[in-house]
């Protein structure tokens, strides 16, 4: 078990931050376990990022495409512009929901070389809601 106090008083007195590359720079020179590097990030995130309340759905999208291979392209093309979107965002302005901040920390990971997966899942808060299942429409 290691003591990650050090970690989480170092985190709070760094200034503030203009990018997720100059943040993961900053833990990795720090810091030198991938256990601290990963603490430091969630610190900062815990400590610097306001959860957004209330987030409306946003409506679909059309896609015009010429194959199916075409549309697979354009859906991951769009797929990847949304979660920079997302990411720059909740950054940027220092509020998100869920998807903010797993995809700052993914980010922060992927630069600090620590392994890891995002997953995506759906919030549950009442315990009459744990036997449905959500459907998405694709």
């Amino acid at each position: 078990s290691q003591n990650l106090t050090k970690v989480d008083n170092i985190i709070k007195s760094y200034p503030n931050v203009s990018s997720i590359e100059e943040l993961a720079k900053k833990i990795d020179y720090d810091f030198s376990t991938k256990i601290e590097k990963a603490r430091a990030a969630y610190t900062w995130l815990a400590l610097n990022i306001s959860y957004k309340k209330n987030e409306l759905l946003k409506s679909t999208e059309m896609i015009v495409s010429f194959s199916k291979d075409d549309l697979e392209r354009r859906k991951k093309y769009l797929e990847k512009i949304r979660k920079e979107k997302i990411t720059n965002s909740t950054f940027n302005s220092r509020n998100g929901v869920c998807e903010g901040y797993a995809l700052i920390f993914k980010r922060l990971c992927d630069l600090l070389t620590i392994e890891n997966d995002l997953i995506k899942g759906y919030a549950k808060t009442l315990p009459n809601e744990i036997i449905y299942i959500i459907k998405r429409m694709s």
